[in-house]
């Protein structure tokens, strides 16, 4: 069961798509709309994980350096290359969570 620390991260990455929507009636360009989401994706993971105690915050940690060489997850360039850069599928990734939350929690033994 997702906790109110997990509810409020994903509704905050739910509403970033309000913020592409905007840039892209704004004219931005899709590398420049998919930068700014990365790094709002980005502050978005780093506020919810210092919501979390130093052990679970930790394992988090390990994890991501361990899956994309950094601890808080995939740098823009690692998305780059990924997606070939198609920047619109940077710019969804920019607005998906993890659905295994709840599996990678009990296999990683993230705790509260």
């Amino acid at each position: 069961m997702k906790d109110q620390i997990r509810l409020n991260y994903e509704k905050e990455v739910n509403e970033l798509v309000e913020l592409g929507n905007s840039l892209k009636a704004d004219g931005t360009s899709i590398k420049m709309i998919a930068k700014t989401l990365y790094s709002f994706r980005r502050l978005i993971g780093l506020k919810y994980k210092y919501k979390r105690n130093y052990e679970y915050r930790e394992k988090i940690f390990e994890r991501n350096l361990k899956k994309y060489g950094d601890v808080l997850g995939p740098r823009f360039e690692y998305l780059e290359n990924k997606y070939n850069r198609n920047y619109e599928e940077i710019i969804n990734a920019s607005y998906r969570v993890n659905n295994d939350y709840e599996k990678l929690k009990k296999e990683n033994k993230f705790e509260e």
